[in-house]
């Protein structure tokens, strides 16, 4: 399973941009991948690449890019986060699991494509941790509809292991993989937004 970063990391070896003996990139590139793949739990139990996206979260797009160039760029042997990084990510995690347990008590369920959704409004970059929080506490619903009005986005997780939500997806616009999707937030979802939103109310 290829994620962009471990693809882009073979052209730049194949174009000779990069020494392949270079194994303190090459991990980095491994490690971005098990992420994306969700290898990192499903096959690897290696909470690693889980860290690195935490302390992406953590210090933003432009932080991140300067840490690990600069990181890259050093002759080290092993991929390894310094003392003042552990600390973002153990910060980031305390975080996390105080978002992750208030979006589970704003869960509104429905019926979608013969499916039970469960329906919550949360930031975009907490999308791939609330999937696995439902997962791990067994939630009554067999996708995860997660909308992030900042990205103007829904993200579709699956919890049941035998849901496609790649298609759920297509049925909306969008489009993505079996267990990870996403589509645009359409006029007509914004009105079923408001509907839920009354629903819940009354």
């Amino acid at each position: 399973m290829c994620s962009g970063t471990s693809l882009f990391y073979e052209y730049l070896i194949n174009s000779g941009y990069l020494d392949k003996n270079n194994n303190l990139i090459y991990e980095f590139s491994e490690l971005t991948r098990k992420y994306d793949t969700w290898e990192w739990k499903t096959k690897y139990n290696d909470e690693v690449p889980h860290k690195l996206t935490l302390l992406f979260d953590s210090v933003g797009c432009e932080g991140y890019i300067k840490l690990m160039y600069e990181k890259l760029c050093r002759n080290d042997d092993k991929f390894q986060f310094n003392e003042l990084e552990e600390m973002l990510i153990d910060n980031k995690i305390s975080q996390v699991q105080e978002k992750l347990k208030n979006y589970s008590n704003k869960i509104h369920y429905k019926e979608i494509l013969g499916l039970t959704a469960g329906i919550v409004f949360i930031d975009y970059e907490y999308r791939n941790d609330l999937a696995e929080y439902f997962r791990q506490g067994n939630y009554d619903m067999d996708f995860g509809m997660f909308i992030a009005m900042d990205y103007g986005t829904v993200s579709y997780r699956n919890i049941k292991e035998d849901v496609n939500v790649r298609l759920i997806a297509e049925a909306m616009g969008g489009k993505g993989h079996d267990k990870a999707a996403a589509s645009p937030i359409s006029n007509l979802q914004l009105e079923k937004i408001i509907e839920i939103l009354s629903e819940n109310k009354n």
